[in-house]
């Protein structure tokens, strides 16, 4: 009886340990969408001031796509954030807005790709 309990412990330990594994990568999920919106707003301001100090002749579609790609991905870290729920049991976000900013970001990107092709 003994045995059957230690090798149960055992059991419910590396499920505990498998659990805790995956809340860790839900939470650095979460994380990577707020770290990708500020390495695309960093990337897009640092390309707005080389359009405008005309350094390097950078392209105006290519500013406009970054745009794009920063309201894209800070629409998916408003999803994100919208799934979380504080301890009161409110939602801390709006799905949404974030459905509507990847949409927006998806039809910048689309138009300023067919701009630049025609």
């Amino acid at each position: 009886m003994n045995k059957l309990r230690l090798k149960f412990e055992g059991i419910v330990k590396k499920f505990y340990v498998k659990l805790n594994k995956r809340g860790a990568i839900v939470k650095i999920n979460q994380k990577i969408c707020s770290v990708f919106v500020i390495i695309f707003a960093v990337i897009t301001l640092c390309l707005v001031a080389l359009y405008l100090l005309n350094i390097l002749n950078i392209n105006l579609g290519v500013v406009v796509i970054f745009v794009g790609l920063t309201n894209c991905s800070g629409g998916l870290s408003q999803i994100n954030l919208a799934q979380q729920i504080d301890s009161e049991g409110n939602s801390k976000g709006n799905k949404i807005v974030g459905i509507l900013s990847v949409i927006a970001g998806i039809v910048i990107i689309i138009t300023t790709i067919l701009e630049m092709i025609f």
